[in-house]
């Protein structure tokens, strides 16, 4: 499997090139555009290992769990990510149900959000993931084994789990819903399909959460 995109080697890359193995078929994708340079695309390979294209000038290559020393992402896992301001972030889920980070910081490293703070749920298999950045700290969210909607919030010391669906009273995610979201600023927005395929919003306002069938509100019809 190749992706592809014109013009990917160019004389004025300024990045060192490191062998990188090529994407896996039916692989996960997910880009962001670096604040500095230019693109990076992140993908896994065919042993789990998250790779990096980036553009500074000219495509570059990064085999990021590699130079993270970090483990390898299950087969079904996702990825997510953004860019920080000081450097990107990854997100996917190993075979045991954790959640890594994986954090530009002058070099890449690896952090086991389920094991950098207090108690926390296991991804389920396939799990969903989503990412964004807020005034206060990243926030990623996934599907626990519990089938509920967790936020992963960063404190600037440690990671926490929040149990969304639980706060906001919400139904429960299908088992294949992947999830996306944003931050408004004032809060978050996620979004997931639950089983008989109606589009719910989990929106953090103020200090609580609530949720909404928006297909439901909206009438929409549901195939």
């Amino acid at each position: 499997m190749q992706i592809q995109e014109q013009n990917l080697a160019h004389p004025g890359r300024r990045h060192l090139s490191l062998p990188s193995s090529s994407p896996a078929d039916g692989t996960a994708l997910a880009c962001f555009q670096a604040a500095s340079s230019g693109g990076r695309v992140y993908y896994l390979d065919a042993n789990g290992n998250v790779q990096e294209l980036g553009w500074d000038g000219g495509w570059f290559t990064n085999p990021v769990t590699q130079l993270a020393n970090a483990g390898p992402a299950a087969p079904t896992s996702l990825l997510a990510c953004f860019e920080s301001g000081s450097g990107g972030r990854v997100y996917y889920v190993s075979s045991d149900g954790h959640v890594h980070e994986l954090a530009w910081q002058g070099q890449w490293n690896d952090t086991d959000l389920n094991t950098n703070g207090g108690q926390m749920v296991l991804a389920r298999v396939g799990s969903g993931l989503a990412c964004t950045n807020t005034n206060s700290g990243g926030r990623v969210y996934f599907i626990g084994v519990d089938r509920h909607v967790h936020e992963l919030r960063y404190d600037g010391q440690q990671w926490t789990d929040t149990d969304v669906t639980s706060l906001a009273g919400a139904a429960f995610p299908i088992d294949v819903s992947v999830l996306t979201c944003f931050d408004t600023g004032s809060g978050t927005r996620v979004y997931f399909v639950d089983q008989p395929g109606h589009l719910h919003e989990l929106a953090y306002v103020g200090s609580t959460w609530f949720t909404t069938d928006v297909t439901k509100q909206t009438k929409a019809h549901v195939t």
